[in-house]
């Protein structure tokens, strides 16, 4: 648009307004050359800030509401408490105008290294959380295997899985610490061993969840956003392993609500770029003022079996102590 003006010519903007330039009585206008209008970078660059044009857009309407009352109110006798009444209505329309503002201006200022630690903030709100896990694992011909697990997890970097049911299967568990360590204790052989990174794909007891899926997450530390999008109800964030961590996914799509920062979908791709699980989060409830989730879905889109997950006898803060997440205790 201003790569056609001459250096003199002048970019005029007529809104309704006090203060500005004034023209024909009501109406009033900003000016720029096309020099200044190139300068601006309002109108092609994308920004943090809440823009120009938008902000005039916003204004206007209520500028032009103000000064039609008050043009009239020079020919016609008005109350004072019509003027009130007046008052108040835009004083509340600004106000309601002044939280609009506010709105875009913080999620443009959002970015998807923002997002995902507002993820973990929410993820690791409480000091600690135990519950009883339901599991159901459907094959494709819809045959049903259960299992029951005990879950306990302390801040965002440990957590101990065992398993009470069924008996053939009671007593295996793995534990989660920080710095990526995993170990897991089958019964069979009555003792602990760590298993490395590399293996973290492998399903546990029969799920279709890995012990990386089950793993203590935060995914600042581990992961790196690469793709950000700003859906209707939902960021979308496209994550990539750090060089430090090893996954088995090649790339995760994270969709987390607007409203609370809770990721509710997750999909999984292998390193030819082929989804191969997607995992929802069905249910969430509020405990003690956090989220938890109540109720998942883990599908395998290659096998085309799936593992549906309940958690119950959820409880927060109870104060679980370290000696809980130790070699020691996932061996008993």
């Amino acid at each position: 648009m201003a790569e056609g003006l001459q250096k003199q010519d002048m970019i005029n903007f007529w809104v309704w307004s006090d203060g500005l330039e004034k023209r024909n009585g009501l109406v009033y206008r900003f000016r720029w050359t096309a020099d200044e209008f190139r300068n601006t970078n309002r109108f092609s660059q994308p920004t943090n800030e809440v823009s120009f044009c938008p902000l005039i857009r916003l204004l206007s309407p209520l500028l032009a509401i103000y000064a039609i009352f008050h043009f009239l109110s020079h020919f016609f006798y008005i109350s004072e408490e019509v003027k009130m009444n007046k008052n108040i209505r835009i004083a509340s329309l600004l106000l309601v105008l002044l939280v609009t503002i506010e709105t875009i201006h913080a999620e443009q200022s959002l970015t998807a290294d923002v997002v995902l630690k507002k993820v973990d903030e929410v993820l690791s709100a409480p000091e600690d959380l135990s519950a009883l896990m339901k599991i159901n694992i459907i094959n494709k011909d819809g045959d049903v295997k259960n299992r029951e697990i005990k879950m306990y997890q302390k801040g965002s970097n440990k957590r101990l899985v065992k398993v009470i049911a069924p008996a053939d299967q009671k007593n295996i568990g793995f534990l989660s610490l920080p710095d990526d360590i995993i170990y897991v204790y089958l019964p069979a052989y009555k003792k602990t061993r760590r298993i490395a990174a590399h293996v973290k794909n492998q399903k546990f007891v029969g799920t279709d969840f890995t012990y990386e899926d089950l793993e203590a997450k935060n995914y600042s530390e581990k992961w790196r956003p690469e793709i950000f999008k700003n859906e209707k109800e939902l960021y979308l964030l496209e994550l990539v392993p750090k060089p430090n961590y090893v996954s088995e996914y090649a790339r995760v799509n994270l969709y987390v609500r607007k409203e609370d920062f809770f990721p509710v979908k997750s999909e999984f791709f292998n390193k030819k770029g082929e989804m191969i699980k997607q995992m929802e989060i069905l249910k969430t409830e509020m405990i003690k003022g956090y989220i938890v989730p109540k109720s998942y879905v883990m599908q395998d889109l290659r096998s085309g079996n799936r593992t549906e997950m309940v958690m119950e006898e959820v409880m927060v803060d109870t104060g679980l102590k370290d000696d809980i997440f130790t070699e020691r205790n996932l061996a008993q």
